[in-house]
């Protein structure tokens, strides 16, 4: 065959031009077959919600979810009291002293019950089985064609909640790849290795990817949406189903590559999947693994806060839940899941006037700003006033 197809082992992006659809978002799994082993660390068992990147330590100063039942009256009032004026008291502790939390807040039991992975359903054999039929097609049999094929969203990232979630799958375009006109950004050109204007670009090869998936896989189970191709399992032979973005290598004047593509409606969009993986890889290692579980721990209790009607599933994306947490202190994600909490609400909500500085995991953009691809600080603030709540009151 005329093209290259290589497989990647990385990328991810969990929710709008910065993430792609939920959890390509928000937009994880130990089944994936391109995670270095040192970045497995324990207690990880898993590892967005789709999506697309942002920047590991910016900023850092340096379905339902089941609540379970506790008794109330198993709570002790003072030892509550004494936990919650620690929590809002807008001081991140980085003393040794372990908070006092037996008998309040949100029991350890059940912060440990959310840490973990949510179960799976092979999304690395959903994307091998999407490369074997893309390899079949005589669409993309052509000279000077190369792309390739990788994981993104939560199971690429390790922090899937949910099992047999869609899985979220990038095909991208790496020769000709895509570059800035004339030194403008933004104002883009496909090109070949050499430098030459390319006539074969994006738009031509997201069609050769619809025809290549319809002939696999027929023409009612391929639907193009806005951002993504949706693949459904219940018309196709794939377990599971997928969400396929299609893109074109982008190399932009200032910055390190970069995915661009053009949704239905137009719209330009570029991301950093590579990025925002290896920047989540890194603030995992050096949190001793706690980073993934911990924004698995968030993701359930956003889940809590909408069935108990606090939140909409709008307010708080599982892309920008992730991108928050990448702004904490490293020193905030201690073993003690309780302390751990508390050190890392305290840190948002005496931060709250700063989240202008805030980045993306993948440090290349803001998380917060205008228009549908970044996060508002008004939600974000109901977010975190939202953590403080539950903890105050999981016993009510």
């Amino acid at each position: 065959m005329g093209n290259t197809h290589r497989t990647s082992g990385d990328s991810s992006t969990d929710e709008t031009t910065d993430r792609l659809p939920e959890d390509l978002q928000d937009p994880e799994q130990r089944e994936i077959d391109d995670v270095p082993p040192d970045e497995e660390l324990t207690g990880d068992a898993e590892s967005q919600d789709s999506q697309i990147s942002a920047g590991g330590t910016a900023g850092a100063g340096g379905g339902t979810s089941s609540a379970g039942s506790v008794n109330p009256d198993s709570a002790d009032g003072s030892e509550d009291d004494s936990l919650l004026a620690t929590l809002l008291n807008g001081v991140l502790s980085t003393d040794d002293e372990e908070l006092t939390t037996e008998g309040a807040g949100i029991p350890p039991s059940k912060l440990e019950e959310w840490s973990k992975s949510g179960p799976s359903s092979s999304p690395k054999r959903t994307k091998d089985k999407l490369s074997r039929a893309l390899n079949r097609s005589s669409q993309l049999d052509r000279d000077n064609i190369d792309y390739r094929i990788f994981l993104q969203g939560s199971y690429k990232n390790h922090t899937n909640i949910h099992g047999n979630s869609d899985v979220d799958v990038v095909i991208q375009l790496t020769a000709p790849y895509r570059r800035d006109s004339d030194g403008l950004l933004q104002d883009t050109e496909s090109v070949h290795k050499n430098g030459q204007k390319a006539e074969y670009g994006f738009q031509e090869f997201k069609s050769d990817i619809v025809t290549a998936l319809r002939e696999e896989y027929g023409h009612d189970a391929v639907v193009v949406d806005d951002k993504a191709i949706k693949i459904q399992s219940a018309d196709s032979t794939l377990k599971i189903d997928a969400d396929v973005v299609v893109c074109q290598k982008y190399q932009p004047t200032d910055g390190p590559e970069s995915m661009w593509f053009r949704t239905e409606s137009g719209q330009v969009i570029t991301n950093h999947p590579e990025e925002h993986y290896k920047q989540g890889a890194a603030k995992n290692n050096e949190t001793g693994g706690n980073y993934r579980e911990t924004i698995r721990v968030f993701k359930r209790v956003r889940q809590n806060l909408v069935h108990k009607g606090r939140l909409s599933k709008d307010d708080a994306p599982s892309y920008f839940v992730a991108g928050l947490l990448s702004n904490v202190p490293n020193e905030a994600f201690v073993d003690n899941r309780q302390e751990r909490y508390a050190r890392i609400v305290n840190y948002l909500d005496a931060n709250r006037d700063q989240l202008s500085s805030f980045t993306a995991q993948h440090g290349q953009k803001p998380l917060f700003g205008r228009g549908s691809t970044r996060w508002n600080q008004r939600d974000a603030k109901k977010f975190i006033d939202e953590l403080i709540w539950l903890y105050k009151n999981y016993y009510s």
